[in-house]
């Protein structure tokens, strides 16, 4: 029987076919983590946002009486930035 080159030819296409695997998921779970990622931004709003939800509780604590007018515009001042 005949073989090509030195007889490394099925070591070869075995690595060749194991790195088009590795590639393959690679490939994929890189596609997932950029999904997963730009669903995570696009569904931030609902989630509620840090700097609103500051806000919003900043806007209870004054409406319940707990901090002062004074102190409510200071704190939101710092809170907007």
């Amino acid at each position: 029987m005949m073989w090509w080159g030195d007889g490394w030819g099925a070591m070869t296409w075995g690595w060749m076919a194991l790195m088009h695997i590795v590639w393959g998921v690679l490939i994929v779970g890189g596609m997932a983590a950029l999904l997963l990622w730009a669903l995570g931004h696009l569904f931030r709003p609902w989630r509620g946002g840090g700097e609103d939800r500051a806000l919003e509780i900043l806007r209870e604590r004054y409406a319940r009486g707990e901090i002062s007018r004074e102190e409510y515009e200071e704190r939101r001042k710092v809170l907007k930035g």
